[in-house]
């Protein structure tokens, strides 16, 4: 399966207090991390501030800034629609604050397109509580697209729900081990993952 990937990186992180994708995990970036999941796509969009985004991926930012979730899936699928070639048929999109991102992807993949049946739009990764983690899934791009130009057409992006922006896509559901779709959102929660939190305080990027 031939796909891109876009990798959300930034927000207000007003929970952590410090930018969760600058924080380390087993040493590492939490945002290397996920463009590292994402290493077998074509194209690697990071959205968020450059300065967070690793060697070799582009990167792009929400309108507007801040905007949340869906402004910036948006905002990575503009960056995408201008390549050359144009984009991939599939789109890997991630968030950048889970530590275990690299065994997520491959829960994930093993039962991505073109397992799934010629209807399918998503396939989204589901906790053991059932609860769909719309950024640990693979999109149509197409569907994408067509669901961003709808939420133009109503409205402002800003403070769009991301369930709103693609709930309506024909979605295959994943399990996935809930020790793999866990986010980082809080100092505790960094911590049960032996992170490292900053005691910083201030405006966060994420």
């Amino acid at each position: 399966m031939e796909f891109d990937a876009i990798v959300l990186a930034g927000g207000r992180s007003s929970r952590m207090g410090s930018a969760k994708s600058a924080l380390l995990f087993e040493g590492r970036p939490l945002v290397e991390l996920a463009v590292e999941a994402a290493r077998d796509a074509r194209t690697v969009v990071v959205v968020g501030p450059d300065e967070l985004a690793p060697a070799g991926v582009l990167t792009a930012r929400e309108s507007p800034a801040l905007g949340g979730p869906a402004a910036a899936l948006v905002a990575g699928v503009d960056t995408l629609a201008r390549l050359v070639d144009g984009p991939a048929a599939w789109l890997l999109v991630l968030a950048c604050d889970l530590p275990r991102v690299g065994e997520a992807v491959r829960a994930l993949l093993a039962e991505a397109p073109p397992h799934t049946d010629g209807a399918c739009e998503a396939v989204v990764a589901v906790d053991d509580s059932g609860r769909r983690q719309p950024l640990l899934a693979v999109y149509r791009t197409d569907a994408l697209v067509r669901a961003a130009a709808s939420a133009r057409s109503s409205g402002d992006l800003a403070g769009l729900p991301l369930r709103r922006l693609v709930g309506g896509l024909h979605t295959v559901e994943v399990a996935v081990d809930d020790a793999l779709c866990a986010d980082v959102d809080t100092p505790e929660q960094a911590r049960s993952f032996g992170i490292d939190v900053p005691r910083a305080a201030g405006a966060a990027l994420i």
